[in-house]
């Protein structure tokens, strides 16, 4: 004979032998149970039981299953609307780029204009060559110079024959030639009149002037040469040159008294049909 019961608190069913009657055992859900002393159910209700707990168990297990899919379900409607694109959102975060790529290209272009105002400010000019290049050929002096500064530089050129006064020993001169021009206009040749005639029609015209002013000269002796030069003068427009050339380095640049730069050549070209005996022409 064996002793048939179920547990009151989760209707599992036990069959135990007669001996274990009167004695305590422990259900798996935790319920301590006293075997009964006799079988406290048919076999009609133990099978009953039986089956209404595989019934619970399936049912829960349904349940379970129902559950899940429900809370995956729940959890993919909300994903999809969470991660649903918000064309607005989008449309204000290409706003924002747009306006911090601008305000990117503005500082740039603002950095720009420093670093140009600070070359300005900062630049000089360089000079390391100024070299005369003459060449008198009959009548005509052919000039030009050869230079590394710029073509934008001015410069005093100049042309002329020196002569002595009677009763004076200082030295005078006369132009054939007086310029004031951009260094490069001279960087290629130039053909200027030397002829005689011109440079005596000067001194005379400088006589007629000196006379008026009551500084008449009669001349001792004209000399030989004709000299030749070149200034790079301290009042330059390009503020490169600094005031009175004091951004001006290399060289060529003179380092004492004004900061200048010049070239001088003389050129042995006597004067055609020069009468000392008649010194006023």
């Amino acid at each position: 004979m064996s002793i048939k019961f179920i547990c009151p608190k989760c209707q599992k069913a036990f069959t135990v032998r007669d001996e274990q009657a009167g004695k305590k055992a422990k259900c798996p859900c935790g319920t301590i149970l006293s075997v009964p002393l006799k079988t406290s159910i048919t076999d009609e209700n133990f099978v009953t039981v039986e089956g209404s707990k595989n019934s619970f168990s399936e049912s829960f297990l349904m349940v379970l299953i129902g559950s899940c899919a429900i809370i995956w379900f729940i959890s993919f409607v909300c994903g999809a609307v969470l991660t649903k694109p918000d064309l607005g959102m989008i449309t204000s975060q290409i706003k924002q780029i747009e306006e911090d790529t601008y305000q990117t290209k503005s500082e740039i272009e603002q950095l720009k204009k420093q670093i140009v105002e600070f070359e300005k400010a900062n630049a000089s000019i360089v000079c390391n060559e100024f070299k005369l290049v003459t060449k008198a050929t009959d009548s005509t002096l052919n000039l030009s110079v050869n230079t590394d500064l710029p073509d934008n530089a001015v410069v005093m050129v100049s042309v002329s024959r020196s002569y002595l006064e009677k009763g004076n020993s200082d030295t005078y001169s006369v132009d054939y030639f007086s310029e004031k021009s951009t260094i490069g206009k001279w960087k290629s040749e130039h053909s200027i009149s030397i002829a005689s005639e011109d440079w005596k029609t000067a001194l005379r015209a400088k006589q007629e002037k000196m006379s008026r002013l009551g500084l008449g000269f009669d001349v001792a002796s004209i000399s030989d040469k004709i000299t030749v030069g070149m200034t790079v003068p301290i009042n330059q427009p390009d503020p490169k040159f600094g005031n009175q050339n004091s951004k001006l380095t290399g060289k060529v640049v003179r380092t004492t008294g004004l900061r200048v730069i010049e070239d001088e050549v003389e050129i042995s070209y006597p004067l055609e049909n020069e009468s000392h005996a008649d010194p006023k022409y």
